[in-house]
């Protein structure tokens, strides 16, 4: 029994603890964390993050093996404690007391880590305007996206600010309604907290924009995917088709070889009297290029507009009150232990 105790409270055993959970926390700081796996395979192929997911890299500080090796300190610690409680009973040393409250507050942060990585969580959710996503974690809960907004400085489109408006349901329940969340001004709802933590635009077109000729006139219009318009002077109406953000031709027929905007073309189908007279491609990267049979009009696929998305951090953290407490008893012992340690170098 002596000798588990004294394995279990030796100093070396303690720095082994502490470069072990110090080589983690280095892997953690370079392998990303619980992002999507297409995401992972796109950084590491698919081989390799299946073997970082198995062994609990891709999240790691929620891994079984990061947790025990964060127990095992927790124990060595309170070892430590009880022996220097035995020590301070015999001798009354302000020294020693200093020593016990420093190791108590390391026991409590420690305590409080191993309660986040049992109980907490922390996810990713980007959520496109106006949807709806459940936080994986607590499938009880979704969050709607009522509206994402960015504020440009004046003159500029150097972005200023960016804010989401978000509904909270629980069981179907609308529990908060349109709350604005904005950088480091979270939502706090039972014991979690949902961060704005950035945006990005979606591969989902939401309006295109078409420039039209008509001999020496041209009209610009922009409009919705199976939206008609009509050509200003003219019997004519054009009916946005089709859009394939990657345009490509496999025996005679037109497909998106992907979802990626690498070729973004536009199917305009042209109507005279409700009869359809022609049907035609126009592509946004070359705006120059056209197969009407009518030689009355050409076409410029002029623009596209896609909408944001905003991106949220989901919180659960259960640990971190009693992490503040255990800094707060640090300082103290910090306090305690220091000018005594300087005390005793001049008394020597």
């Amino acid at each position: 029994m002596k000798k588990i105790w004294g394995f279990f409270s030796s100093t070396r055993f303690a720095l082994l603890l502490v470069i072990l959970i110090i080589s983690a926390c280095i892997i953690g700081t370079f392998i990303p964390q619980r992002i999507s796996s297409p995401e992972y395979i796109r950084i590491y192929g698919k081989d390799l993050y299946l073997w970082l997911n198995r062994i609990g890299f891709t999240d790691l500080y929620h891994s079984f093996w990061f947790i025990t090796l964060l127990f095992l300190l927790f124990i060595n610690l309170m070892i430590c404690v009880v022996n220097k409680c035995f020590v301070l009973r015999k001798r009354k040393s302000l020294f020693l007391g200093g020593s016990i409250l420093t190791h108590l507050s390391i026991l409590i942060i420690l305590l409080g880590g191993i309660i986040s990585g049992i109980f907490g969580f922390r996810e990713y959710l980007n959520i496109n305007e106006g949807a709806t996503k459940r936080i994986s974690n607590i499938p009880c809960i979704s969050i709607k996206v009522n509206s994402f907004n960015i504020e440009y400085y004046h003159g500029s489109r150097q972005v200023k600010d960016y804010k989401t408006t978000l509904t909270l349901i629980e069981e179907g329940k609308e529990v908060i309604s349109k709350k604005v969340i904005r950088i480091n001004h979270p939502l706090s709802y039972k014991g979690i907290k949902i961060y704005q933590s950035g945006y990005g635009k979606t591969n989902r077109v939401k309006n295109v924009t078409l420039k039209v000729h008509n001999g020496e006139k041209a009209s610009v219009h922009t409009l919705k995917i199976g939206e008609r318009f009509a050509i200003p002077n003219t019997d004519s109406v054009v009916r946005i088709a089709e859009f394939l953000p990657d345009f490509v031709m496999l025996r005679s027929r037109a497909i998106s070889k992907s979802t990626k905007l690498n070729n973004p073309a536009l199917r305009l189908e042209i109507y005279e009297d409700d009869r359809l007279k022609d049907s035609t491609w126009v592509f946004h990267k070359f705006p120059n290029w056209h197969s009407s049979k009518d030689s009355r009009y050409r076409f410029e696929f002029t623009g596209l507009e896609l909408p944001f998305y905003t991106r949220l951090e989901i919180v659960k953290d259960p640990g971190a009150p009693i992490v503040f407490l255990g800094c707060g008893i640090l300082i103290i012992g910090l306090c305690i232990l220091l000018p005594t340690i300087r005390r005793r170098r001049i008394e020597k």
